[in-house]
């Protein structure tokens, strides 16, 4: 997808929710991903930041409603850890979402998309965004790095499973390990698999 490639993009009956609480000022929680709390303007942390994804959406909210943000991400993982369902992408998502709605604006499924894709390819660097757009359209459809997604029919009789290996793994760390391999090795090879998901 990366590379423009299209790709088959299936969202899950598991959901990353937002609520939103009465507050004299804006502080945002996440249990279960860390006990400790956000508020605007806090420098980042040295080292890992668990809130990198929201900050950055903080960041770029001009005028945040006061209120108690709480980020629940458990339906995306077990006690193993996550589960690779996008849970970063979808807690971005309905963050923006959450700010939307408690400020009084309509959510529309675009332009939370929007949003949520820049803050998320800012983060991690790079990103098609199929993760985003899985987490604020829903429903199964064609996706290129664009942001285009076309209406796919999924037919009943062919009943899908997503299966979890048991080892989260880093997008990131994938993506670079692609980027990795010779340019004369990796690219014959993304144009076979790009005309492949082409030809469907």
């Amino acid at each position: 997808v990366l590379g423009g490639a299209p790709a088959l993009v299936a969202a899950v009956q598991r959901f990353a929710r937002c609520t939103v609480e009465s507050a004299p000022a804006v502080e945002i929680h996440a249990p279960g991903l860390t006990d400790t709390v956000l508020r605007p303007g806090e420098p980042a942390p040295d080292g890992a930041d668990p809130w990198r994804y929201a900050r950055e959406v903080l960041r770029r909210c001009e005028h945040a409603a006061p209120g108690r943000y709480t980020l629940d991400t458990s339906d995306l993982s077990d006690i193993d850890g996550k589960l690779g369902l996008g849970s970063s992408a979808a807690s971005t998502a309905v963050f923006v979402g959450g700010l939307a709605a408690a400020a009084g604006r309509p959510i529309v499924a675009e332009a939370v998309f929007r949003e949520a894709v820049d803050v998320h390819r800012y983060v991690q660097g790079s990103g098609s965004g199929a993760d985003v757009a899985a987490s604020a359209h829903g429903g199964v459809f064609g996706y290129t790095i664009d942001g285009a997604r076309a209406s796919v029919a999924w037919p009943a009789s062919r009943p899908v499973r997503a299966v979890w290996s048991g080892q989260p793994a880093s997008t990131p760390a994938l993506v670079a390990a692609v980027g990795s391999v010779p340019a004369d090795i990796r690219e014959p090879l993304l144009l076979r698999i790009a005309a492949a998901s082409r030809a469907g």
